[in-house]
Parts: C-alpha cells; structure tokens; sequence
C-alpha cells in the first residue's frame, strides 16, 4: 500500500504542476472620473486637423480600421469614398460604396485602382499563431504578394498617395523586444521572427517604404507617396475580432498570461493616425525632397499607456459591469497544461497539415511565444511630424468600446424584433 502511495506522489505532483492556474493577480481599480463624451471625438477632429481634399479613395481591407478611416473620410465631406475586401463588410457606410475583390487578384486591385487618388491598405492576413512551412504560403500571398500588386496598381493607374496599415509585429520577437521600442528597433527576419505574420508583415512594409517617389502612369501625375502607420500592439475597439468584442459577447475571459506588458491602442486612434499621415503627405507635395519627413517613413502609433494583459482584463470588465450591470467573469487558466496542448496542437497540424481548426487552431507554440513578451513602442515621431496625440487615453477608450459594443448590439437586437 505505501509502495503504491509512494508511486502515485511524482504522479500527482507532476498532475499539480501541470494543472496549477496562471496567478491571479490583484485588481487595479480604473481612475476616477473616466468619461469619453468629454472629447471631441474623431469626426470633429479630422475636419479640423486633416480636413477633406475633394479627392478620389479607396480603402482596401473593411475591418475595424478601415471601415473607421471610410466613415471619417465621408464624414469630413468627401464624395467619392469606396472600399475593397474579399467580404461584405460588418456594417454599412452611408454615402460610401463597396465592392468585393482581393488583393491576390491583380486584376480586381487594378479595376478599384482606376480613377483613385489616395489608397489606404489596411488588409492582412493575421494569423500570429502560425510558425509551420507549409502555412508560409497564405500569409505570403495576401501580406506580400498582395501588397506588391496594391503597389504595381497605384503606379499603373496613377494613384498618388498609399497609407499603409504595418504592425509593430514587424519588430517583435524574443530576441528584439525591449520597453523602449521605436522606428529604429530591428525588423524581424525569416529565422527570428515567432510567427509568419510577423515577418510577412515585414516584407511588406521595406515594399511600400521603398515605393516612395515611384514614376506613375501618366507620368503628369508625379511620383507615389507612401507611408507605414505601425499600430502597437493590441488594437481594440468596436468589432476589433480578436479582443474585446469577443469577451463582451461572452461576457467573460479566460487569462493564461496575465503578467506580459504591452501597448494596448485603440483602433479610433489609429485611424486617425492614418488620416493625419495622409494630410501630411498632401502638405508635402508643395516641398522639396530635403524637407519631406513623412514620405517613405514608418509611424509608430500607441496609447502611451503600456498595461499588463492582467489589469487590461480587470479594466474590460470594470466598463463591462457598470454599462451592463452583469458580472464579468475572468478565469486563470492552467498555462503549462495549455503550453503542453499548443505543442500537441502544432504536432498534430505538421502531421495532417491542417487538420486542427476553430479556436483550438490558435493554442500553439508561435502564439505562446508573441503573448508571453514585455515591450512597449514610442510614438514621438508621429507626435512630431503627423501631429499625432490620442483621441481617447486608454480608459476613456475602453469605455467607449464598451458603451458602443452595448448600444450596438441592442439596435441589431432591435431590429430583428
């Protein structure tokens, strides 16, 4: 019987280890007097700090950030506002027109291209969770490959000034990362970077950077302009997909790493950010090349408020629990047990080559390896040539996401009724 017991020790302390949640760690209570309806908002401030030109856009990706950037442009007074993606978009943008195309098909960027002045490329393909060779290839095509053709579009068809959505995953990897990152921190590389986004990503803001003062077609149409916004590093917001709107629609999160500290933006902030990019490059065009500073460059934007993933989670649900009077419910979960299962998920993806899909696809090595880092990025730089301050600190940003997640989803409820 003792034999049997003292067999049955390792096994259970080895059980416990494995099984032993992440730390739950202390609460931090929001600021006091926390109100969004204190600022101005985006709309008012773009009319006055990026006012409309008249000029033709077009906006490739209607995620989160695009579909924001489409409502400012038509917003601010531009009349010819259209976007680009491979679906409908989430919701509708009155006084703007869609079409379906991908930036994989040359053809149908070219088609969207004509006519246009100003392009804003905000679609990729996000799959931080993905180290494998054989998943190389997707990320590729849409990153890369289909940035070269927004790229070979705008030449042949005359458009003058691209803004491109980049990532601070462009510089992020175990090896880079420090909390006093900037534009001049290190690009990732093939054999450094935790995930194909990252590296993808990469490559195709050095494409876009390097395109400034490319020749178009007509050559009276001048050189291309382009720049690189570099959100940092979690974009939240209304419909942000991979943050808060989930844990609002369930109500709850489940937390594996809450200690890692990064910067946390708002996706408001970041469209203003492109809109300010794209004024400046206008406002550059009447300079000489040796007092352009926007052109060719990349743009850091943050909050300015690193928080670790534990007090972001605490904030989500403070605003959760006061517009909702519903409780949030936050769950540590057992990190070496979900590490174990990440390896086991990527073992069996080499094997079958894809045959784990859902959200269990996301539970691997590569994603362990971007969520388990502490750094954070500077945006001087785009304080001191776009301007750039955000609209909304990280609170007052929050509950705001919260507010509209809210309203939002009561109007959809009301009109099913």
């Amino acid at each position: 019987m003792l034999l049997a017991a003292g067999r049955l020790l390792p096994l259970a302390a080895v059980c416990y280890w494995l099984l032993k949640p992440s730390p739950r760690q202390p609460a931090k209570q929001p600021p006091p007097g926390v109100d969004w309806r204190a600022r101005p908002g985006l709309h008012a401030t773009v009319k006055e700090k990026a006012p409309a030109t008249g000029k033709s856009y077009l906006v490739i990706g209607t995620g989160s950030v695009g579909l924001i950037i489409m409502e400012a442009l038509v917003e601010r007074g531009e009349k010819k506002v259209k976007g680009l993606d491979v679906v409908a978009p989430r919701r509708g943008v009155e006084g703007a027109t869609f079409a379906v195309g991908n930036v994989t098909d040359y053809s149908s960027i070219k088609a969207a291209c004509e006519g246009v002045d100003v392009v804003y490329l905000t679609v990729a393909l996000i799959r931080y969770y993905e180290r494998l060779q054989y998943q190389y290839a997707a990320s590729h095509a849409v990153n890369v490959t289909g940035t070269g053709n927004v790229l070979r579009a705008c030449a042949e068809c005359g458009v003058q000034v691209l803004v491109q959505t980049s990532t601070s995953n462009v510089c992020v990897a175990p090896a880079l990362v420090s909390t006093s990152m900037d534009e001049s921190s290190e690009l990732v590389g093939p054999q450094n970077s935790p995930n194909h986004y990252g590296w993808t990503k990469a490559q195709a803001e050095t494409m876009v950077l390097a395109a400034n003062g490319a020749p178009l077609e007509p050559a009276a149409r001048g050189a291309l302009q382009t720049v690189a916004v570099r959100p940092c590093s979690g974009i939240f917001g209304l419909q942000d997909n991979f943050m808060t709107e989930k844990w609002l629609e369930l109500g709850q999160v489940q937390i594996m790493l809450p200690e890692p500290l990064i910067d946390y933006v708002y996706n408001e902030n970041v469209a203003y950010a492109h809109l300010l990019a794209e004024a400046a490059l206008h406002a550059e065009r009447a300079k000489p090349p040796p007092q352009r500073r926007v052109g060719g460059e990349a743009f850091c934007i943050t909050n300015g408020e690193p928080l670790r993933a534990a007090d972001f989670h605490d904030a989500v649900g403070h605003y959760y629990e006061r517009q909702t009077g519903g409780a949030f419910k936050q769950t540590y979960l057992p990190r070496r047990l979900m590490m174990a299962l990440g390896y086991a998920v990527e073992l069996v993806q080499r094997a079958t080559r894809g045959r784990v899909t859902g959200d269990l696809a996301l539970l691997t090595p590569a994603m362990f390896a971007v969520a388990s880092l502490t750094y954070a990025f500077s945006s001087a730089k785009a304080k001191e040539r776009l301007g750039y301050e955000p609209l909304y600190t990280l609170h007052e940003a929050l509950q705001r996401t919260v507010y509209l997640w809210h309203t939002h989803r009561a109007g959809v409820a009301g009109a099913k009724k």
